[in-house]
């Protein structure tokens, strides 16, 4: 009764002290708590507060009114909303024991009192001087006079509720669709929508975490430098032109964009302008030429609708293929003859140092007398005097331009029709751009994932650490070609070339990544740029480390070269000094040392004295500092210079720099680089502060195929065979050198034959079944997919008459002692899938008169093989020696061979690739010697060879079980240390496999265990990690041998981290 009474009281007062602080706001009788503008208002840019919470100035200027309104709006967000939660307060000092009533009643009256003397101050008024006492007074004393028992009121509030953490504040500044803005606020972030000029965005700027804008706000460094707390830039669409996106980089503030919301829609615009010059001038489109200048995204959806009314299509792309042009039906041409031959040109591409003005004069000039231009992308491809000439002269009929006018006389021209860049302005269009940036721009915040982010290709932004320095070495080749390619020169082929490096693969991405930040309209966020590459007809070549220039005195090297359609090539070289220092060491021939970093000025020059003084007084003269300087010379005097400097020179710097008489091919180059550690930000969860330091060296924890061993690289596999015929003498001894090595180091007793045979495990273990299967009866003993599998074999393929079914669910072993030892057996020594082995082989007899088939493709080389109990062993090279997938090895006994002999199974189909005898059912013992079915990889056979190897020099089988085990450890231990949370789906201690590992996560979804692998994946802490496709959702880790021990000790706080995180989300 005493817990109601206080309840009731407590209520009283929250209500009470909600009524005087509603009744006593002067200028007002509305009050509306919490409710968000209409969306409409939003977008016609009324002020969000005053539509809110329907409040006037009473009074005061709008100036003033404005300024309270925006304080009063952060007071309702911060406190307002409070005054229920001093119920909910209330309600846990109750329950913890509490204190007065009057101290109950106070927490309701003390937060409203602190909200409406606020407010008043925030308003200019003068608070009803009773009610603040009775607001006031009330509140402070009874907190005073238990101040031992004010803890009780704070230790206890709800869970869901945090009085202490301050929403994220966003600002849009530009109009979006209202979906996003609600993604937002439905996720407790602050998100003020309003037009403001640069002088307001500037004063504004500095409570922000978030911006949104589309092209409408100007972000320049003002704007950037005012901004404390920024942490992301988010554009409604493609286009970056109105960000300094270098001095956001500078700052470590994130730019990203939404480039793929919109393609088809401004398409259909761009037909829309191309279709709607004036029909007395022209006789409409069917029949004439476009020529689309981009063929990216938008320009092959213009080129698509553009041969759909009849048009001749030609176009020019720097990055597609004559092949790719016309596999689309457009014909491929240089510049030069687009502009010669098109009745309309239009423009698709984005805006670079080599695209600026590119219609320009000379262009122009080209063009048939009376074409028709178009442009929805950026105003700076155009020279917009030049333009304006050409239509004074009559030799550009009409321009129809989507972008915000000038200015500039252009757009006032009696021939040129605009709109403010609304090309993509559909419902549908704006609907998704919204949604998908609030999105990115939550999960920036929250640090959870990152798209689209355009300016920090040097970092891992998940873990806020700095990428492979070979890697962002090659990534920032791609982009130096890209800034220095002409605008006629397309690229036809790109090469790499890494010296000391093995992973060329890794490195060609990063080359290309680079490469087309800059050549396709927006940021690539495909995670497959090669096939983007492919698709446009350009071809990729990866080379050795042979191919490199001997002559260099740098060991390790990447080279990217870019192979032109007239022939020509550029190739460019760089490395890593001190781990981190990027350099450009070569330029085709020419020998130089540059800094690969920030903004950099490129330029030729004659070798003589004076040049540099020259170039240092341009540049003093427009406030700008030089960083470093780089120059490589031939003996004919030439020479190239390389400038790294502090700033961004404006265009009247560059202008005046090529000015200078001795220079000549100059090109500006910016190679972002952002800050290694971003400052933090009040909003970072616990979880950021937690998640671990160190990472595996390795993120290969797969069970198949597996990790490469540790001393593993694949430039040191012999290459003796390659292009060699497999039944030439070496090509045999080689295999005959991977049998004998694998009898000696798995000790094979004397009479067992071992070979290599077609389709890795699954072909070998069905080779014998086919082979040896149907002189008795068959036990088949499975627990997990592949031993499924081979029931499946038995009874549907095989139909053998007398097969029995002895099966466990996944996590435990099927009674063993059903086995007859007068049956055929097939089993799995361990189950992949399920991370459950046979501890031993006690089970099957001595004495049997059976086969025992055994598949060992996950235990052979980590688990001792009891050979005298087995007659038919298989297993790949892709498991426990982390060789390359597609052969198997068949082991066979004197028993199996006997069996073999003498069966020879009645109408049954034997593939070619399971035949073991010939046509006069001998047996093909050359099998055995280095004889293949079909023809085998002897780049794999090496590499199989060199595990080997490998397996040997640590003790052998004993060594690697040795390894095995200590890996395991380190999951059993973990497992033990988070019980409550994670467990083995093995059941039985005894039966745990010590290779492929399956956990089970007790609270977690698969929805939350595909977002626990894709965080350590993104993190590049592991892959290939979830469980089977067939078994439990859960966790399948890898342990064989040539994982490192200290990658799993490494791994496994990441897996807590990644636990505790989806939990959190």
């Amino acid at each position: 009764m005493l817990s109601q009474t206080k309840v009731l009281v407590a209520s009283t007062a929250v209500l009470y002290a909600k009524f005087l602080v509603t009744t006593t706001i002067q200028g007002s009788k509305r009050f509306v708590t919490g409710t968000r503008p209409p969306e409409d208002q939003l977008l016609k840019g009324v002020p969000a507060t005053k539509t809110a919470f329907g409040f006037n100035a009473g009074g005061a200027s709008s100036a003033a009114a404005t300024e309270a309104d925006l304080r009063w709006q952060r007071i309702v967000q911060n406190d307002l909303e409070n005054i229920p939660l001093g119920l909910l307060v209330a309600w846990s000092a109750v329950h913890s024991g509490g204190s007065e009533l009057v101290n109950i009643a106070a927490i309701g009256t003390f937060t409203a009192a602190r909200v409406y003397h606020t407010y008043a101050f925030a308003k200019g008024l003068q608070p009803h001087r009773s009610r603040a006492w009775v607001l006031g007074t009330a509140g402070v004393l009874a907190l005073a006079l238990n101040i031992r028992r004010t803890s009780a009121l704070v230790l206890h509030p709800p869970r869901a509720l945090s009085m202490s953490t301050k929403a994220p504040r966003i600002l849009c500044t530009d109009p979006i669709h209202p979906s996003g803005v609600d993604f937002l606020r439905n996720r407790g972030y602050v998100v003020d929508t309003t037009s403001l000029s640069p002088a307001e965005l500037v004063d504004a700027i500095p409570a922000y975490d978030g911006l949104i804008v589309r092209s409408g706000t100007q972000v320049n460094r003002e704007v950037l430098d005012a901004a404390e707390k920024l942490r992301v830039i988010g554009r409604a669409g493609t286009g970056v032109d109105n960000i300094d996106v270098v001095a956001a980089t500078k700052k470590g503030i994130l730019v990203m964009n939404t480039p793929f919301g919109n393609n088809v829609s401004a398409a259909e615009f761009t037909m829309g302008l191309l279709t709607s010059f004036n029909h007395s001038v022209i006789s409409g489109v069917h029949g004439k030429t476009v020529g689309i200048v981009g063929l990216g995204r938008v320009g092959s959806e213009v080129s698509k609708r553009c041969q759909a009314f009849g048009m001749n299509v030609l176009g020019y792309d720097p990055l597609v293929s004559d092949a790719a042009a016309k596999a689309c039906d457009i014909e491929p041409v240089t510049l030069e003859d687009l502009c010669a031959r098109s009745d309309f040109i239009t423009l698709h591409c984005p805006f670079t140092p080599t695209t600026k003005h590119l219609l320009n004069a000379d262009r122009l000039q080209r063009c048939k007398d009376g074409v028709h231009i178009v442009n929805t992308s950026r105003h700076q491809l155009m020279d917009k005097d030049a333009l304006l000439e050409a239509l004074e002269s009559g030799k550009v009929s009409g321009v129809a331009l989507d972008m915000k006018p000038s200015s500039h006389p252009l757009y006032a021209h009696a021939k040129v029709s605009t709109t403010p860049h609304i090309g993509a302005n559909t419902t549908e269009a704006q609907e998704r751009i919204s949604t998908k940036l609030a999105s990115q721009l939550h999960h920036a915040l929250t640090r959870s994932k990152f798209d689209n982010v355009l300016n920090a290709p040097n970092l891992d932004l998940l873990s806020q650490s700095a990428r492979p320095p070979y890697y962002v070495l090659a990534e920032k080749l791609g982009s130096l070609h890209a800034q220095l390619l002409g605008p006629q020169q397309r690229i036809v082929k790109i090469t790499i070339v890494a010296q000391g490096k093995d992973d060329k693969r890794q490195l060609l991405q990063a080359a290309c990544r680079g490469l087309l930040r800059h050549l396709v309209e927006s940021e690539v966020i495909c995670d497959d740029v090669v096939s983007v590459l492919h698709a446009r007809g350009i071809n990729l070549v990866e080379h050795t480390q042979e191919d490199v220039d001997s002559s260099s005195s740098y060991s390790n090297l990447v080279q990217v070269t870019c192979h032109l359609d007239d022939g020509t090539s550029r190739a460019l070289t760089g490395t890593v000094l001190m781990k981190s220092q990027l350099r450009l060491v070569q330029y085709d021939a020419l020998r130089l040392d540059a800094l690969l970093s920030g903004c950099m000025v490129f330029f030729s020059n004659d070798d003589r004295p004076g040049v540099l003084a020259a170039v240092t007084q341009v540049l003093a003269s427009h406030a700008i500092n030089i960083g470093a300087f780089g120059l490589g010379r031939t003996k004919d005097k030439d020479a190239l210079g390389v400038l790294n400097l502090d700033d961004v020179p404006s265009e009247p710097a560059l202008a005046a720099l090529a000015n200078v008489s001795e220079l000549s091919n100059v090109r500006l180059v910016n190679l972002l680089d952002m800050p290694l550690e971003p400052r933090p930000s009040s909003s970072h969860s616990k979880l950021d502060s937690n998640q671990p330091k160190t990472k595996p060296r390795s993120v290969n924890f797969g069970s198949g195929p597996c990790k490469k061993h540790p001393d593993y690289a694949l430039h040191k596999l012999p290459s003796r065979a390659l292009g060699r015929s497999h039944r030439s003498a070496l090509g045999k001894s080689i295999l005959l050198e991977a049998i004998e090595k694998t009898k000696q180091l798995l000790a094979l007793p004397p009479g067992y034959v071992c070979g290599i045979v077609p389709a890795s495990d699954t072909g070998a273990f069905e080779m014998a079944m086919w082979n040896l299967l149907g002189p008795k009866p068959v036990d088949v003993v499975h627990w997990d997919a592949f031993g499924k599998g081979w029931l499946h074999d038995a009874t549907s393929q095989l139909n053998l008459a007398d097969v029995r079914d002895i099966s466990a669910p996944y996590g435990y072993l099927p009674a063993l002692s059903q086995v007859n030892k007068d049956h055929d057996v097939c089993f799995t020594w361990n189950g992949t899938t399920s991370g459950v082995r046979v501890p031993n082989a006690d089970w099957i007899a001595d004495d049997r008169t059976g086969l025992v088939l055994n598949d060992a493709t996950s235990a052979a080389f980590a688990m001792d093989m009891p050979w005298d109990k087995i007659d038919v062993c298989t297993f790949s090279w892709q498991k426990v020696l982390g060789g390359e997938g597609g052969h198997g090895m068949l082991i066979l006994s004197p028993r199996a061979l006997d069996r073999l002999a003498t069966f020879h199974p009645e109408n049954r189909p034997m593939p070619k690739i399971f035949r073991l005898k010939d046509k006069h059912n001998e047996i093909m013992m050359d099998i055995f010697q280095g004889s293949t079915i079909n023809t085998p990889s002897m780049l794999c056979v090496e590499d199989y060879v060199n595990a080997l190897d490998w397996a040997a020099a640590q003790g052998g089988v004993p060594g690697l079980v040795r390894k095995s085990a200590a890996n395991f450890k380190v999951l059993d231990e973990f497992v033990a240390k988070n019980n409550h949370w994670v467990e083995f789906l093995a059941n039985d201690p005894t039966t745990r496999s010590t290779t492929s590992v399956c956990l089970v996560l007790k609270d977690t979804t698969k929805d939350q265990l595909k977002r626990m692998t894709q965080l350590l994946e993104q993190h590049d802490v592991a892959v290939d990690i979830g469980s089977y496709k067939d078994a439990p959702a859960g966790l399948r880790i890898w342990c064989g041998a040539t994982v490192e021990t200290a990658d799993l000790e490494a791994l496994v706080p990441w897996l807590e981290w990644a636990h505790a995180q989806v939990h959190a989300e």
